[in-house]
């Protein structure tokens, strides 16, 4: 459990890897319904974790979505530049 937390942290602080990081989630989802009685350090792994994909998670959503092009902005429709 730890092993699989310490990797997907690492991963995201520093590799970058997509495939190992779709892996190392796909293996935490896994083991969720048999997680119980954690250790504390396998906990604040946990939620260290969980804070790190929000952060990174938080300026994607903050961003405003570019409205669409106005209809007088489009002949025929192309749009003029």
């Amino acid at each position: 459990m730890i092993l699989l937390l310490r990797t997907a942290h690492y991963n995201l602080a520093a590799l970058r890897d997509v495939y190992l990081h779709t892996n190392t989630l796909a293996a935490l989802a896994n083991l969720a319904p048999y997680m119980h009685s954690l250790s504390s350090l396998a906990a604040q792994r946990l939620v260290s974790l969980f804070d790190m994909l929000a952060r990174r998670r938080a300026p994607v959503l903050l961003t405003p979505a570019s409205p669409p092009p106005s209809r007088e902005a489009t002949v025929h429709g192309h749009r003029q530049l």
